[in-house]
């Protein structure tokens, strides 16, 4: 195999590039904005920045889990710089961040149909407190793999849900403005003609999809369940224009159990709502007004408020839910991780865990409570820019971060959306990128920083050097090895020595992960990457003598393959024209259209023969993914991130039955 590398001679050390996260000696200073409102730091390998977090709580022996354990958020706000979704390692130090996807509510791990994905909506959050966009899902190599939409005319998908189920299904919420009769709370439509007097509520729906084609299999209404009555406080001038709608109910989560059913979240009802999985009535409440359940915990268990993420626990026998605690039944300004044993057969509930922050956070929207596997609970305090881990009675704190100063503004807090995160998951997840690491030398040249996005794997980086501008790989002499230190490494170049190099990220084995050529402007090739299949690094190469896999490291076998594919794709183009020559002298007289429609057909014909040639001088038929490879990249395809009218078109025959069920509930009431 042949590298031709550019004259950069190397002497090295090593320092870490990006900052450790705050420890909790620094804690005071960092809640006085010391460090700034948000803390980031500088990223020289991307020429970006990201947040730099606040661990004021660490208990090592459970903090300092299995390496493939990662921290799961989204933090957004208006003052954020550095706002998408993103994977932390357990030190704090930013592992993976998705580009142009600021505005992200919801991002999760989850799996579908045995393979793990990443998970989240993002779109217009700004209306009237629900979101209108789409969902995605993107693979271990971080590449889009489905882009769904909620199903219906005028119907977007809304921010507050969108879950896997067991039956490899998608779970979304959505919101709509509709009309409906609230005589009962004097509020009439306030139109010019007064001739119509039904009012406007937000509607909360929820939608069961199939992930493969976007197909509606469940529709769930409010309106046609639960009365308006269920809410506290009512419409409190609410209702009478379009854009002010009556957000009555507010639906906020959704969770399935093995027997098809629905556990719900209303905010605004402040009430959990078991569902019957075929006909969508309810079978029973936990909290608000018809309350199902005896309390065994005095009320600490239905005296939910405002409350967010409710999910099964414990083979269905607990429930975890994040209490904002906001007004309501409590009347106590203050918000909490909750866990509910769940005894259906008595219809009782007792509390099993009670998480308070000890700087009494109050978080007036979002948050999360999740339930370990160690049986701890993992609370994100939502629009207060912070998470916790507790111990599974909820009494100790374990783990605690900020990404947030909380106590910087004049009225004594910044638990108001100075930085937020919509929910904050511990998940397992293995990262495997397609596309090469950044790298970026210094301004004098003498400095290299490397960072891979999204390689979860890597423990060390290998710098080799060689003065064999053939490449032979028997020329190649280590040159340093260093521990990769957070997601920036940096390396101290001296020039005096190497007339070239590679780089090569390796695991906790000391293997390879991926190798590359490089020179003083960037890399210049990828010579292995092991989650390419079918790609073997030099050494493999070299051992079993496959001359074929070898010239597929070759640049100069690529221009070779380049330039024969052309030459074949030119001759099967003359060819196909021809062809279309001779049909069209027979229908020379004929329209326009039928001219185009030939010309198509060739056209049509000629790409799939330079498809079928291109594999056979290939000598393998290759992946996406791998032709992304060769020229060194693994973006997202624009087609992926296009508004979704196709698929949403191709749904509105799905719905006419759905909504010929709900015509007559929808008609004022």
């Amino acid at each position: 195999m042949r590298v031709l590398l550019a004259a950069v001679a190397l002497f090295v050390t090593h320092a870490a590039a990006d900052l450790p996260t705050f420890s909790d000696n620094e804690a005071a200073a960092y809640d006085k904005g010391a460090y700034g409102n948000v803390p980031m730091t500088n990223l020289n390998s991307v020429g970006s920045k990201y947040n730099r977090f606040l661990r004021s709580v660490w208990t090592p022996e459970v903090c300092e889990k299995a390496d493939d354990q990662h921290y799961v958020l989204a933090p957004h706000s208006f003052i954020l710089a550095h706002a998408g979704p993103m994977l932390l390692d357990q030190q704090g130090h930013q592992v993976w961040f998705q580009q142009g996807f600021s505005t992200t509510y919801g991002l999760d791990v989850q799996t579908y149909k045995g393979e793990k994905y990443l998970t989240w909506w993002t779109g217009n959050n700004r209306m009237r407190d629900h979101g209108a966009g789409y969902y995605y899902m993107m693979d271990k190599n971080y590449n889009m793999f489905r882009k769904l939409s909620a199903v219906g005319n005028d119907l977007d998908g809304d921010l507050h849900e969108f879950t896997i189920t067991k039956d490899d299904t998608a779970i979304v919420t959505i919101y709509s403005t509709e009309s409906h009769n609230l005589s009962e709370f004097n509020v009439t439509r306030a139109e010019p003609n007064g001739t119509d007097v039904d009012a406007y509520i937000n509607e909360s729906m929820f939608q069961e999809l199939d992930i493969e084609t976007n197909e509606l299999l469940f529709e769930w209404r409010a309106t046609d369940h639960i009365p308006f009555s269920a809410n506290y406080g009512g419409p409190k001038g609410k209702g009478r224009t379009f854009n002010g709608a009556w957000d009555w109910f507010h639906i906020n989560s959704v969770d399935k159990d093995d027997k098809g059913n629905y556990l719900i979240s209303s905010r605004y009802t402040h009430a959990l709502f078991y569902l019957d999985g075929r006909t969508g009535d309810v079978l029973w409440q936990i909290g608000g007004k018809n309350n199902s359940f005896i309390d065994l915990s005095d009320g600490r268990a239905t005296n939910i408020a405002r409350q967010h993420h409710a999910r099964w626990a414990d083979d269905y026998r607990s429930i975890t839910v994040f209490d904002n605690g906001e007004e309501g039944p409590r009347n106590v300004w203050r918000s909490r991780g909750l866990k509910m044993a769940v005894d259906t057969a008595r219809m009782e509930v007792s509390v099993t865990a009670d998480a308070y922050h000890p700087h009494n956070y109050t978080t007036v929207s979002q948050g999360s409570a999740q339930q370990l596997d160690n049986g701890n609970l993992l609370v994100g305090w939502g629009n207060t820019g912070a998470f916790t881990e507790f111990s599974s009675d909820g009494k100790e704190v374990l783990c605690d971060w900020q990404f947030a100063a909380l106590f910087a503004g004049k009225s004594g807090g910044w638990s108001a959306g100075a930085a937020e995160s919509y929910r904050v998951f511990q998940r397992s997840w293995k990262g495997e990128p397609l596309q090469p690491p950044d790298i970026n030398f210094g301004s004098k040249e003498s400095m290299l920083y490397v960072s891979w996005n999204g390689a979860t794997e890597v423990r060390q980086w290998r710098l080799e050097g060689s003065n064999d501008v053939s490449g032979d790989s028997d020329a190649w002499k280590p040159v340093s090895q260093i521990e990769k230190q957070g997601f920036e490494s940096n390396i101290t170049v001296d020039s005096d020595k190497y007339m070239g190099f590679r780089l090569t990220a390796l695991d906790k084995n000391e293997e390879s992960l991926g190798m590359w050529a490089l020179n003083a402007t960037g890399i210049t090739e990828t010579l292995f990457l092991a989650a390419a299949q079918n790609l073997k690094s030099p050494e493999q190469s070299k051992k079993t003598d496959n001359d074929d896999d070898d010239r597929l490291l070759d640049g100069s076998w690529h221009l070779a393959t380049i330039s024969a594919l052309a030459g074949a794709f030119f001759a099967l183009t003359l060819s196909k024209l021809w062809q279309s020559r001779r049909q069209l002298s027979t229908i020379i007289n004929s329209d326009a259209s039928t001219t185009d429609e030939v010309f198509s057909e060739q056209l049509s014909n000629v790409r799939k023969d330079f498809a079928s040639l291109a594999q056979k001088v290939l000598g393998r038929s290759r992946t996406n993914h791998e032709y992304q490879l060769v020229s060194g990249t693994s973006r997202l395809n624009s087609q992926d991130l296009e508004d979704s009218g196709s698929i949403r078109e191709n749904n509105k025959a799905a719905r006419v039955d759905i909504e010929e069920k709900h015509a007559g509930a929808r008609a004022p009431q």
